[in-house]
């Protein structure tokens, strides 16, 4: 079923002006989305580990999220590499890679954050959960970017 409407999609696709460039962007896009719904469960993870540790062990916040993040961080890989961008070769290479990434993404969304409700005064009300998106909106992007351009592209 899916088939036959992504091949109806395409079909109507190439009919518009520059078909290849439509029909490349249309892939890429579609890339995206599997992208974003394998970061979205990655995050679920880490929220999830969190919390397990958290009430669990009676473990500070930063000791649990350390365990979740590095729980998401294998979960999101593995999701990458085998659902995303299909690519199972060299994946001790390609996670040398990907792991430094990710921790140095997160570093940069907790900055920018940081930066953003802190000292430019969103951190009232609902507009931290405002720069919270559009913060992790542009880093996703960023991070699509990186791993199909550098990690997964061979």
């Amino acid at each position: 079923m899916v088939n036959k409407l992504e091949n109806f999609l395409l079909s109507l696709l190439d009919k518009l002006p520059f078909p290849h460039l439509i029909r490349k962007t249309y892939f890429i896009v579609k890339r995206y989305v599997i992208f974003i719904i394998g970061g979205f469960i990655s995050w679920l993870i880490l929220i999830s580990i969190t919390a397990f540790i958290v009430n669990n062990f009676q473990a500070q916040p930063f000791v649990g999220y350390t365990f979740g993040l590095m729980g998401a961080i294998v979960f999101a890989f593995n999701y990458h590499r085998y659902i995303t961008f299909k690519k199972k070769t060299n994946w001790q290479s390609r996670f040398t890679k990907f792991a430094p990434l990710e921790l140095s993404l997160s570093g940069f969304n907790w900055l920018l954050f940081y930066v953003v409700t802190e000292l430019f005064g969103f951190s009232s009300g609902l507009n931290y959960v405002v720069a919270s998106f559009f913060i992790t909106w542009g880093i996703s992007v960023v991070n699509f970017s990186l791993n199909r351009l550098w990690i997964f592209r061979y």
